[in-house]
C-alpha cells in the first residue's frame, strides 16, 4: 500500500511539474509575442513621427521661424555691453568704408 501511494504522489508531483513548465513555456512565447508587438508599435510611432515631420516640413520650419527666429535675444547687463561695444565698431568700420569707397 505504501508503494501505490508513494508512486501516486511521484506521479501527481510529476504531473504538476510538466504542467508548470508547459505554462512557463506557455509565458515566454507570449512575453517574446508582446516584446515583438511593441517593438512594431513603437516603430510605427516613430514612423508617423518622422513622416509627419517629413509631410509638414514647411508648415513646422514656417512655425519654428516665426515663433523663435523672429523673438529678439535677450540681452542681460554683461551681453549688453559687449554688444554696444560690438555695435561701436561695426559704425566705426563702416563710416571708414564709407570714405574710402565714397565717389571723389
Amino acid at each position: 500500500m505504501k508503494n501505490v501511494a508513494f508512486t501516486d504522489a511521484m506521479n501527481q508531483i510529476a504531473a504538476e511539474a510538466e504542467s508548470l513548465q508547459q505554462r512557463e513555456e506557455i509565458a515566454a512565447r507570449r512575453r517574446q509575442l508582446y516584446a515583438k508587438a511593441r517593438g512594431w508599435v513603437a516603430g510605427l510611432l516613430w514612423a508617423a513621427f518622422l513622416g509627419c515631420g517629413f509631410y509638414y516640413h514647411h508648415e513646422l520650419q514656417q512655425f519654428f521661424s516665426e515663433k523663435f527666429l523672429a523673438q529678439k535675444p535677450r540681452i542681460n547687463g554683461t551681453t549688453g555691453a559687449a554688444l554696444k561695444s560690438i555695435e561701436a565698431q561695426a559704425a566705426k568700420r563702416d563710416a571708414v568704408l564709407d570714405e574710402v569707397t565714397a565717389p571723389k
